[in-house]
């Protein structure tokens, strides 16, 4: 309910909305992903998962991908429960649901409400969570499960490379689970560590299969793998150096405090039921140690880039979830079940109601709006530059922007002509450069769109016309002024319309 205001705000959020859903606006026509469509550093699952909209007769626009995006939330917040609940009992997984679901419907944060490319990925993750719970918690795990979480683990990285330490890390407590199994003969181990292998790479398996056959596995290889590893620092990164980054993250994302300060609260009230617990040997470490170490692993995978992009944290989510669960389970187990439970019960109720009210209080008392999306429009707003766009080309003809500002191609609702349809690769200075920009040309040249827009000055990143600008690319250069006519410049954006359909009467004056 507290996201509906976000739901029905066309308009774009993050340049990571607009560039995937036009990814899935190309892929109708040209399905092979790395042939129409690069998603740098989003995997093909997350656009062609925008596709569904589609089949169901609606428009590619910010809603849609909101509702999209919201549904993989929504499976999430319901797989971490669920993992609970395996691991710890229903008491506790009521309680431990109520910081994310609480971080998630409150917070506006752009960062976290648009539709990025960490919401599929964080789904697939939260199912594979549930299948390590089932798994450490059956004496003999049945294969179903653990070919289910091999699967799971294997799709991970075609929705986003950056979730393969977490999938690494459950199927290395599955592996761990499977070994120390005492009522498991050393075959049934082994055939069950078989099936595990099998499900991880069956998806990986497709995937190559397809791009062989369709002729793109060396663009694959290139421009996801290669090019990831090279993404943010060159392919020369520091860990240590970059883990500076999280506290950055942290202070711009405030809500946050209310999933991690329960599990800051519970470690102190509860260290000397931990090292009591210890010296018994009394834990309950197999759910403990995975927690501890995915969370490590999320902390290392959302910082690796160093570049600090805030919806990066919605990764951390489940993992710090997890973490507060373990340790709300390990806290309610040493306490009494008299009078002090019932006193935490009770503060629990209320802390959880205040922490929905008070934000709410604030803003009613400095006469804020509750929502600051309220103010949105329903329908697509098309910006002077779209408007323009459209007097010489149509809907479902192909648009190329050089730049980052994919929201042109929303707006225009016209699929990209090119496989980076934001120019950063091609543009900044970096190990592939060469072969980024040979591709775009050659991708320019392949779909020969009526339109040629040059966004440097006004968009994402790119500004400086003295470095940026398509003419101090040479090949590109070339190309646009030996095809294609200017039309005019608006909002710093410069327009170049293909000679056979440029018709001067329309030429514009800047603006």
């Amino acid at each position: 309910m507290l996201r509906i205001p976000v739901l029905v705000f066309n308009q774009e959020l993050n340049p990571d909305e607009s560039q995937m859903i036009t990814q899935a606006m190309t892929l109708i026509i040209d399905p092979v992903f790395w042939r129409s469509v690069d998603g740098t550093t989003g995997g093909p699952l997350d656009s062609y998962l925008l596709i569904l909209p589609h089949w169901l007769g609606l428009p590619f626009d910010f809603i849609r991908a909101r509702l999209v995006g919201l549904g993989c939330i929504l499976l999430s917040v319901w797989f971490f429960y669920r993992s609970a609940e395996v691991w710890f009992g229903q008491r506790v997984a009521r309680l431990a649901l109520l910081p994310p679901l609480l971080l998630l419907s409150i917070t506006q944060n752009p960062d976290f409400v648009h539709y990025s490319s960490e919401h599929l990925p964080v789904a697939l993750l939260g199912a594979l969570y549930l299948a390590v719970a089932v798994i450490q918690r059956s004496e003999k795990p049945t294969y179903g499960w653990v070919f289910l979480a091999g699967l799971l683990a294997g799709t991970v990285p075609f929705a986003k490379l950056q979730g393969v330490p977490m999938a690494f890390v459950a199927g290395l407590f599955i592996l761990i689970t499977i070994g120390f199994r005492k009522n498991l003969t050393g075959r049934q181990k082994g055939s069950r560590l078989l099936t595990l292998v099998a499900g991880s790479v069956f998806f990986p398996l497709f995937v190559v299969m397809l791009t062989l056959l369709n002729g793109v596995f060396d663009d694959f290889i290139t421009f996801y793998i290669v090019g990831n590893f090279q993404y943010g620092t060159g392919g020369d990164f520091n860990w240590l150096k970059n883990l500076a980054v999280l506290s950055h993250l942290v202070q711009r994302l405030p809500e946050f405090y209310l999933l991690v300060g329960l599990p800051v609260l519970l470690g102190l009230v509860m260290l000397p039921a931990w090292l009591k617990s210890h010296f018994k040997a009394e834990a309950d470490w197999e759910p403990g140690a995975f927690v501890i170490v995915l969370l490590a692993a999320t902390v290392l995978a959302v910082t690796r880039t160093g570049s600090g992009y805030p919806h990066h944290m919605l990764f951390a989510v489940i993992p710090c979830a997890l973490v507060g669960s373990w340790m709300l389970a390990t806290c309610l187990r040493y306490l009494p079940t008299a009078g002090p439970n019932h006193l935490i019960r009770s503060s629990v109720a209320v802390i959880t109601l205040l922490s929905f009210t008070l934000p709410f209080l604030f803003k009613l008392v400095k006469g804020e709006s509750f929502n600051r999306y309220v103010q949105g429009s329903r329908e697509l707003v098309r910006s002077d530059v779209a408007k323009f766009i459209l007097q010489y080309a149509r809907p479902g003809e192909p648009l190329v922007v050089w730049g980052w500002m994919c929201r042109y191609y929303v707006e225009a609702q016209m699929p990209q002509g090119v496989n980076e349809n934001h120019s950063i690769r091609s543009a900044y200075d970096h190990p592939l450069k060469h072969i980024y920009l040979t591709r775009y040309v050659g991708d320019l040249t392949r779909s020969f769109p009526p339109v040629f827009v040059d966004a440097v000055g006004y968009s994402f990143w790119l500004n400086d016309r003295q470095r940026y600008a398509h003419e101090h690319f040479p090949a590109l250069h070339t190309f646009i002024q030996t095809h294609y006519r200017f039309a005019g410049e608006i909002d710093k954006t410069r327009i170049y319309v293909r000679a056979d359909r440029f018709k001067p009467a329309r030429q514009l004056a800047q603006k």
